[in-house]
């Protein structure tokens, strides 16, 4: 899973390795889409990231995910995801073995139980950190520091 998320306003980046199957389709395509995921998923997520589009005729059945269409882009996301930014390629950045590929947001929405900035005592996202490591936050784990 060499997929990193950074949000800023109305763009979104990940992070991919050019020799990827998926960095081929964004590639291909001009767009990409970030599913937001429970960590109830997590060994599904995992699936997606060690299987290769390029061995797996039917990647979502392989993982047990269901793909549906994007609203507003050509490409497919994932029913179970709680949140989805569907998202335009804009620019893309070589840095070492991956490729920054940024993006412009051009639809967002979320179901209607996930809210990701005032639910996170609640909400249990999935946070890949490397290397097959996921993990994820809890109520235990979250400190708000008010920044002036």
């Amino acid at each position: 899973m060499d997929h990193t998320i950074i949000i800023y306003s109305t763009y979104s980046c990940v992070a991919i390795a050019k020799e990827r199957f998926t960095y081929k389709v964004i590639s291909e395509s001009g767009y990409y889409a970030v599913n937001i995921m429970n960590f109830r998923y997590v060994s599904n997520v995992a699936d997606a990231g060690r299987l290769s589009g390029y061995r797996v005729k039917n990647k979502f059945r392989a993982i047990g995910l269901t793909p549906i269409d994007a609203h507003k882009i050509p490409v497919k996301v994932v029913k179970e995801a709680d949140a989805v930014l569907e998202c335009r390629v804009r620019n893309e950045i070589e840095v070492g073995d991956h490729n920054f590929i940024i993006g412009d947001v051009v639809y967002a929405y979320a179901t209607e139980d996930f809210n990701l900035r005032w639910g996170l005592e609640d909400y249990l996202p999935i946070l890949y950190i490397s290397d097959g490591f996921f993990m994820t936050i809890n109520k235990d784990t979250i400190k708000r520091y008010m920044i002036e």
